[in-house]
């Protein structure tokens, strides 16, 4: 898909202009539009994960061969990335095999092994290329397991699981008690729950994307208290004092209707304004006067066309810019 877009001339003009080619008004037609449109973006996103993976090298001897581990595979691709500069915030990585309904400890060992080899070996490879202090993994689920097993010696979808955090700057220890199982129990009772999911979300996105109270709030739908997981404020953004011009990453970010926009500068006038990959200019969230301090501004994107977009900061002879996606 990727060739065939880059080398028909109708592709390459739909890309400069931010169109796809027409489709029939039906739900068939919609969907190649949708198909066509993602096409269209892996365009926008290959470049630069092409110039990483050609930049970043693996060097750790702990990765397992042989395909054996897709866990590991998975990881070292991400080491790769990282290593190679790409500026993706968050990874996402799966190994399956964990719904087991029957004859768990028999998938379950084998499995739990990949985990442990996986992630040894991705610190390993942060290490040796002086990048485990920027980095931090989580796993998650989107449901824990029962107490008891079934009769098919498995266990049936629960409502609590560990969850692990795991790096440099986590850290180390184990946040909740033992717990209690019943003296009877059945293949039907749960763990109990000790901390909800969004505790976690909210403490990672609070101590290491040092996301604004507001947002993660807005983004969790409450607000949520935080647990000592992290070790020190985030390596991704670190806050700057009011002398210097700081213009942060936005989030959320892909963009679906709107993103927030934070800047750090000293009391003066300031300019912030969003172009297009052509450089048009699409928004000015802030042409005047500001306060020193950090300043949010929100973007309504909205009417913009899924795509790349840039926006910059201008203050004192000061230009910053940042990339951000739409994407809905």
């Amino acid at each position: 898909m990727l060739e065939w877009y880059s080398t028909t001339p109708t592709a390459f003009t739909n890309i400069i202009n931010d169109t796809t080619t027409p489709t029939p008004n039906t739900r068939a037609g919609n969907e190649l539009k949708y198909i066509r449109s993602i096409g269209q973006q892996l365009q926008t996103f290959a470049a630069p994960v092409k110039s990483a993976a050609g930049k970043g090298k693996t060097l750790s001897g702990q990765w397992p061969s042989g395909g054996k581990n897709s866990l590991a595979d998975q990881l070292r691709i991400v080491a790769q990335l990282i290593a190679g500069g790409l500026k993706t915030k968050i990874y996402v990585v799966n190994l399956g095999g964990f719904d087991s309904h029957d004859k768990q400890r028999e998938g379950q060992d084998p499995l739990l092994l990949k985990l442990s080899t996986a992630v040894s070996a991705f610190q390993n490879e942060l290490k040796l290329n002086a990048l485990e202090d920027r980095v931090i993994g989580m796993t998650f689920s989107e449901f824990g397991r029962r107490v008891k097993s079934n009769d098919s010696l498995g266990t049936d979808h629960g409502a609590a699981a560990p969850l692990f955090v795991f790096g440099s700057k986590v850290i180390p220890g184990i946040l909740g008690d033992n717990p209690v199982l019943p003296a009877k129990a059945t293949f039907e009772d749960n763990v109990a729950i000790q901390f909800d999911f969004r505790q976690i979300y909210a403490s990672v996105l609070k101590e290491w994307f040092d996301t604004p109270e507001a947002e993660i709030t807005k983004t969790l739908l409450k607000s949520y208290s935080t647990l000592p997981i992290i070790q020190q404020q985030s390596v991704v953004e670190t806050k700057a004092q009011p002398s210097t011009t700081e213009l942060l990453q936005n989030y959320p970010n892909p963009v679906n209707e709107a993103t927030n926009i934070a800047i750090r500068i000293p009391a003066g006038n300031a300019v912030l304004r969003v172009f297009d990959v052509n450089g048009r200019l699409v928004r000015t969230l802030l042409d005047g006067p500001v306060t020193s301090g950090e300043q949010i501004f929100s973007c309504d994107t909205r009417g913009l066309a899924n795509g790349t977009y840039f926006y910059r900061l201008e203050f004192d002879g000061t230009s910053l810019t940042k990339e951000m996606v739409v994407m809905r």
